[in-house]
């Protein structure tokens, strides 16, 4: 079995909605499974039936706590993001890996279908050069080696067994002892840091499918333009190139989002009528008021 992994909790309600609802709005029909990002997950599991999907809270997910803890005993937030890599031995064979905060612009199907195909071990859809390694010797020698990537985590494909936990345990002294060379991003360097000291080929989606754009973050532009999506969304491309997802990483739900179309589009596709009130209240009609007054409050004081 083959499907999609999420990691969530009761906090990320709003991006758990939204991105399962782009998921089927562009009929991908892959199973999902939410990864538990901890505990609280109560709320989730109200939506459990019908967002067809699974919550996944076991020992085998909840053991990476203490890898996470050994990196940032300090910093439960970081400590956790290690729990993704339990997507590497779940239920599925071959699967996506998606941050909540993505919206889908395509049917993932057809990343899938076309990884399977590939002979690839490990996709990626973006670079994160500034949260990986620190510049020095210690990158410099893995560039020569053809390594270093530096992939975002945020969005993969790969399948079971790329990762195991045992040799993750064996590699954990050795990325502590280099703790100076890896930035303090979450689970992102240790997991780049895996891949690239096993010599696991670490390969751009866009290698295998020319017509993706793989960098594919909220605030970025491509070609000087900020309007591609829209394009893209209406044409099916924009300049030839398709985009599969927009990626809010470092950003929250707010009016001030950019693209925050794209976010409202899919978080009430199916909501209920209290929820279209409540965005339509706090989004759209309370930032009016708001820049009202502060119009008002500056031609008070300005001088006669």
């Amino acid at each position: 079995m083959n499907g999609i992994y999420l990691l969530a909790n009761d906090a990320v309600l709003d991006w758990v909605i939204t991105i399962v609802e782009s998921i089927r709005a562009h009929h991908c029909a892959l199973p999902l499974c939410i990864i538990a990002f901890d505990e609280r997950t109560q709320r989730l599991e109200t939506l459990a039936t019908k967002y067809q999907f699974e919550i996944w809270n076991d020992q085998d997910v909840s053991k990476l706590d203490a890898v996470g803890s050994q990196f940032y005993p300090v910093r439960p937030i970081d400590a956790h993001m290690f729990r993704r890599l339990a997507s590497f031995w779940g239920p599925f064979e071959h699967f996506i890996f998606a941050d909540v905060d993505i919206v889908a612009l395509m049917n993932w199907d057809e990343l899938l279908n076309a990884y399977m195909t590939s002979g690839s071990r490990f996709w990626y859809f973006g670079r994160s050069e500034t949260d990986v390694y620190c510049a020095g010797e210690f990158l410099d020698e893995f560039r020569r080696q053809g390594r270093a990537i530096q992939f975002n985590g945020g969005f993969f494909v790969s399948s079971r067994h790329v990762i195991t936990f045992q040799r993750m345990l064996e590699l954990v002294p050795r990325a502590l002892a280099l703790r100076s060379h890896l930035k303090s991003s979450g689970e992102q360097p240790f997991f780049n840091f895996y891949l690239d000291s096993e010599q696991i080929p670490v390969e751009s989606a866009s290698a295998y499918l020319p017509d993706l754009y793989d960098w594919n973050w909220a605030p970025s532009s491509f070609l000087g333009r900020t309007d591609f999506y829209e394009i893209a969304e209406r044409e099916g491309n924009f300049l030839g190139k398709r985009f599969p997802m927009i990626h809010w990483a470092g950003h929250d739900p707010s009016s001030h989002m950019p693209q925050r179309e794209f976010f409202l589009k899919y978080r009430l596709r199916n909501a209920p009528l209290r929820d279209r009130l409540y965005f339509m209240w706090v989004w759209r009609v309370r930032p009016i008021f708001g820049n009202m007054l502060r119009a008002l409050k500056t031609l008070r004081v300005q001088p006669q």
